[in-house]
C-alpha cells in the first residue's frame, strides 16, 4: 500500500508540477507580448525624434535660404537705388562736374552688378 500511494503522491506532484510549469509558460507568453508591445513603443519613439530632428534641420534650412533671399532682395533694392541715383546725377551731368565721384559711384556699381549676378554679396563693410 505504501507504493501505491507513493506512486499516487508522485503523480499528483507531476501533474501539480505541469500546471505550474503551463502557468509560468502563459506568463512568459505575456510578458513576452508586453515586451514586443515595449519594443514598438521604443521604436515608435525613435522614428518620431528621427522625425524632429529632420524636420529642425530642414526648418534651419529654410531660415538660411530666406535669409539669403531676403539678402538678395536688399542687394537687388540696393543696386537699384544706385542706379536712379546715377540717372539722376546724369540729368544733371555729374560725369561733368563732379567726374571722379561719378566715376566712383558707377564703378561701385558696375562692380555691384557682377557681384549680384555671381551670386556673391562682395565683401562687406
Amino acid at each position: 500500500m505504501p507504493s501505491r500511494w507513493l506512486i499516487r503522491c508522485g503523480k499528483h506532484r507531476i501533474a501539480k508540477a505541469e500546471d505550474d510549469l503551463d502557468d509560468v509558460n502563459q506568463e512568459q507568453e505575456k510578458a513576452q507580448k508586453e515586451l514586443d508591445a515595449i519594443n514598438e513603443t521604443i521604436g515608435l519613439l525613435h522614428q518620431t525624434a528621427q522625425a524632429r530632428e529632420e524636420q529642425k534641420a530642414m526648418e534651419a534650412q529654410m531660415e538660411a535660404d530666406r535669409k539669403a533671399a531676403a539678402e538678395k532682395s536688399e542687394t537687388a533694392d540696393k543696386i537699384s537705388a544706385a542706379e536712379l541715383a546715377l540717372k539722376t546725377a546724369d540729368t544733371v551731368q555729374a560725369s561733368t562736374y563732379a567726374n571722379a565721384a561719378y566715376a566712383a559711384a558707377a564703378d561701385t556699381l558696375a562692380r555691384a552688378r557682377r557681384s549680384c549676378s555671381r551670386g556673391t554679396s562682395g565683401p562687406r563693410r
